[in-house]
């Protein structure tokens, strides 16, 4: 990895007049799409297991562990661990075990390493997003919760079908913000495949890209024969 950062150092993007060598170089959306199953397969068996260890020892909360909050809890505790698994990945080995499988690095657009700032700063837009999630979802439980507690009470039936159409709202309301995760990849995967760099969000927030090793050693094997 030293020998690739020292490569990138020696010879920035920022500095090259050719273009074309600098296209050559950035991952192919397919790439990085694939580089992130392979993170969520890898975190994905940890969690599981996590997960069953959890249900062995705590078996008499298993009621709890049915509960909507536990639920929101398992969602937040997931994308913030995948979060903080990727900016890990990046600060201790340079690249996720999924871009480490496929020669990817993350770099400045100058073609400087990035930095522990840099990194944080790229996934931050993602911790927002899941806060903004969790918070909206726990509020929107809690009102359900409350409207579900009106309406097991005596009231006239007015009132009962305005809680009812209230829950049914709320109900819609948690739905559409469970598909956040779906519309973020989706904005991204637009964004990605629009611009001639393959930049997402996190890479224009950033000032990074994504290269893929493989194509620069080769373009600069073929420069130095």
């Amino acid at each position: 990895m030293g020998a690739v950062l020292d490569d990138l150092q020696g010879k920035k993007m920022a500095g090259l007049k050719t273009e074309t060598v600098v296209f050559e170089w950035f991952a192919a959306p397919w790439k990085r799409y694939l580089a992130g199953l392979i993170d969520w397969l890898f975190l994905g068996a940890i969690w599981i297991m996590l997960y069953l260890i959890l249900i062995g020892l705590l078996y008499s909360l298993w009621p709890i562990m049915l509960s909507r909050y536990f639920y929101l809890l398992v969602i937040a505790v997931l994308y913030l661990g995948f979060t903080a698994f990727k900016i890990g990945g990046h600060l201790a080995f340079g690249a996720t075990p999924g871009k480490w499988v496929l020669g990817l690095s993350v770099v400045y657009s100058s073609g400087e390493p990035v930095l522990f700032w840099g990194i944080v700063r790229r996934y931050l837009v993602e911790l927002v997003i899941v806060a903004v999630a969790v918070i909206l979802m726990g509020y929107l439980y809690w009102q359900q919760w409350q409207l579900e507690a009106a309406s097991a009470s005596y009231q006239s039936v007015e009132v009962l079908m305005q809680n009812a159409q209230n829950v049914e709202n709320n109900r819609t309301i948690q739905t559409l913000m469970q598909r956040i995760p779906t519309l973020w990849l989706m904005i991204n995967s637009v964004l990605l495949g629009m611009h001639r760099r393959y930049l997402s969000v996190r890479d224009r927030i950033a000032n990074t890209v994504v290269i893929d090793r493989r194509k620069m050693k080769k373009a600069k094997a073929g420069e130095n024969p």
